[in-house]
């Protein structure tokens, strides 16, 4: 641990990218307790040419090697002492930046933050493909974090890799490694980090009022404290294949208990897997480890 360290007791997700990362972290964001850095780790420490960020690079120049690209998938070893104090100063201090965003600086439906208030507010960051392979890297810095890792159907998470070409879908044998890489990664974990939790993208829409209990009391929140819920508009697939959202895409809206649970399209999975062709569905099936069985698919 690091000392001084200006966020205490951070949340940090570790997910697949289309893999209902968005609701699982405006399920969190939606508590006044909890604040984000405004982007995913992955931006906020870029190294791409096509989006560089200074604090990528500073990150690689203190390291001598990237950090966070999302993918690759090997073990990320702890960083040096400076370079946590780094990290821990560059994630506070954007997420001091809420107050001038014109969705998250709301603590509730129509309340907005104190700066104050945001600076005592709990980090809470979003860790998609590779970068969940910092975990021990984030646990060093923070010891007192809680994780929660997330996972999705294989077959409806290929659907949507697949329709945007991403680079884990070249074959369903490159997908399923991809897959089967990931949710081992988070098994590991959950067996070795003291306060690390898995939960299923199916249970956020079938249930999402029971998920958000259970994902409060890992995180120790108060439940009580939240009237509403806030999610961000985002197209999902309906049964002819088109994606379509009847709010306004990107915007955040804040939702009454029984409002969410009609908002929610749990037929998403369903609609997407119906768009995957038998054989490939069957190469994943068939390429998935048994011993996944105990995150509750039949694979």
């Amino acid at each position: 641990m690091i000392p001084n360290r200006l966020n205490k007791s951070p949340i940090i997700l570790n997910c697949f990218s289309r893999g209902g990362s968005n609701i699982l972290w405006n399920y969190f964001l939606s508590h006044p307790n909890i604040c984000h850095p405004l982007e995913e780790t992955l931006q906020i420490f870029c190294t791409n040419i096509k989006a560089p960020r200074v604090e990528g690079y500073k990150v690689a120049f203190m390291e001598k090697r990237f950090l966070f690209n999302q993918w690759n998938f090997n073990e990320r070893s702890i960083v040096k002492s400076k370079t946590a104090k780094y990290i821990d100063r560059v994630l506070y201090r954007k997420k001091i930046n809420n107050i001038f965003d014109n969705d998250m600086k709301y603590k509730s439906e129509n309340e907005v933050y104190s700066k104050k208030e945001i600076k005592n507010t709990r980090l809470i960051l979003k860790n998609n493909n590779g970068i969940i392979y910092s975990t021990n890297l984030f646990h060093q810095i923070y010891p007192d974090a809680t994780f929660i890792g997330l996972v999705r159907h294989p077959v409806a998470l290929y659907e949507s890799h697949k329709r945007r070409k991403t680079p884990v879908v070249k074959s369903p044998k490159k997908f399923a490694d991809y897959y089967v890489n990931m949710v081992k990664r988070m098994l590991i974990d959950k067996k070795s980090i003291p306060n690390y939790h898995i939960i299923k993208f199916e249970d956020l829409l079938s249930d999402p009022i029971g998920s958000l209990q259970r994902l409060y009391v890992w995180a120790n929140l108060d439940f009580s404290a939240i009237k509403k819920i806030r999610l961000k508009a985002k197209p999902s697939m309906n049964e002819d294949g088109y994606h379509l959202t009847s709010l306004k895409e990107n915007k955040h809206y804040w939702f009454s208990m029984i409002e969410l649970d009609q908002y929610l399209d749990k037929n998403v999975n369903k609609n997407q897997i119906s768009n995957v062709n038998q054989t490939e569905k069957e190469s994943i099936i068939k390429l998935i480890n048994k011993d996944l069985s105990e995150l509750g698919y039949d694979v």
